[in-house]
């Protein structure tokens, strides 16, 4: 990522999570680690983003490897003991601010591995328009993206549910063109959806690149071992 000035954000990804001996049988280590790098590598992608820090604990991190492919993407890696959402945010806010000062900041989860750069483009454009906004994840229930432009801090002890952000000021960001970014994967339900919804967008696109090539990976390595429900599953490309 180059120091253009059209790379005017600065994106914050919180990666906490249980243990592995505390995961459900389906989010193995290796699954959890293999959509964390896919969503990093693609907001590194996206051509509005100079910065990315990554909010984790050790335990997450050592999961993930050196990180070396992507030491030209993640500016920062902040280490600390597993912390609520909000506190990664304040934490990764504070160090920002110290670093390189007031700049444009967005925070997303670190489960958005079919996420297409351009879309995340689309989303930062349109918030760059406002002082603080909030697009709504696929469910509605949690936000897939807050923004906070210079001098706009995100409040403390922010809530996690996207109408909590609504009730909080911010302008809901449009809908349309962001399905990609909507799509967390942090249940299996949704992960079970966003594959499905995958599928159903590349057999529309003949020849398109298919994103998220380690998530692919260890989802076809879990169906050729019988894991269920993935050993079910079609089209993981």
């Amino acid at each position: 990522m180059s120091g253009a000035s059209a790379r005017a954000w600065t994106v914050i990804v919180p990666l906490f999570g249980p243990e592995p001996e505390q995961r459900p049988a389906w989010q193995s280590p290796a699954l959890v680690s293999a959509i964390a790098l896919d969503t990093i590598e693609a907001v590194a992608s996206a051509a509005s983003v100079g910065r990315i820090v990554l909010v984790t604990d050790a335990a997450a991190h050592r999961r993930l490897g050196t990180l070396s492919e992507h030491a030209a993407a993640v500016s920062q890696v902040l280490l600390t003991t597993p912390l609520a959402r909000s506190g990664a945010i304040e934490l990764a806010r504070r160090h920002i601010h110290r670093t390189w000062g007031s700049c444009s900041v967005a925070v997303m989860p670190a489960a958005v591995p079919f996420l297409r750069p351009a879309e995340l483009d689309a989303a930062l454009a349109e918030a760059a328009r406002y002082p603080r906004a909030v697009l709504a994840a696929a469910d509605e229930r949690g936000p897939a993206l807050l923004t906070a432009r210079e001098h706009s801090l995100l409040p403390n002890g922010e809530p996690d549910s996207y109408r909590g952000h609504l009730a909080l000021g911010f302008t809901e960001l449009t809908r349309a063109g962001s399905r990609s970014l909507q799509r967390d994967v942090g249940t299996l339900d949704r992960l079970a959806a966003a594959v499905a919804a995958e599928a159903a967008e590349l057999a529309d696109e003949p020849g398109g690149v298919a994103p998220a090539p380690r998530t692919r990976a260890v989802l076809r390595t879990l169906a050729s071992a019988g894991v269920a429900p993935m050993s079910g599953w079609r089209a993981l490309g």
